[in-house]
């Protein structure tokens, strides 16, 4: 049980307890799979784990959970995680159920997501306007064409990026309605992103 003092000091009772600690690390593989590690500190009983997982900034999320029930407090715990969503930064936590009255929660561990290059990891063509995510790992320009299918240039248009990622949406009007081709590449002229649609004018 977790031991718990208590003094008298000038009228004033101070409690001091052992401190239940989730210690928490998370990073990359050479599989680039995303591995979890904790350990639990001055526990006397584990109930089970639940990881949480947010993408982005977005809302923790129970991914996972983890069944202990045991009395041993001097494990060292670890999951690995082979698919997940595509983003750029992703925050870990554990949620451990001990001998206490509410769970205790581990400090967030981050794994960044850094391709080699410029990545579209949403493209969608909606009502007259381009929505697409980007990451990139470090400042960058994109230059998003649309060209007919007789080779005319329709639309063109350059976008500065942040490192990170990125949620663009873009107007476009059609002119008329058939198939367009839309490009898009980086400051290097490296081609990102090319796809053929049949567009509308609405």
């Amino acid at each position: 049980m977790k031991t718990l003092y208590f003094t008298l000091f000038y009228g004033v009772f101070i409690f001091i307890t052992n401190a239940q600690n989730v210690i928490l690390e998370a990073y990359t593989d050479e599989k680039k799979q995303h591995l979890i590690e904790w350990v639990v500190t001055e526990c006397s009983y584990i109930s089970h784990f639940e990881i949480e997982r947010r993408i982005d900034n977005n809302r923790f999320e129970v991914i996972y959970t983890k069944e202990i029930n045991s009395y041993d407090c001097n494990g060292n715990y670890t999951y690995t995680i082979k698919d997940f969503p595509k983003g750029y930064q992703y925050d870990y936590r554990i949620k451990a159920y001990l001998n206490t009255a509410l769970p205790v929660f581990s400090g967030i561990a981050t794994v960044f997501y850094q391709p080699e290059n410029v990545e579209i990891t949403h493209f969608a063509i909606n009502v007259n306007t381009i929505v697409l995510s980007v990451i990139s790992r470090q400042k960058n320009s994109l230059t998003l064409t649309i060209i007919d299918i007789s080779g005319k240039l329709f639309y063109k248009n350059v976008f500065q990026i942040q490192a990170g990622k990125e949620e663009l949406n873009v107007p476009v009007n059609i002119p008329s309605t058939g198939v367009y081709f839309v490009q898009v590449s980086d400051r290097e002229s490296h081609l990102v992103y090319q796809k053929k649609y049949l567009l509308k004018n609405n």
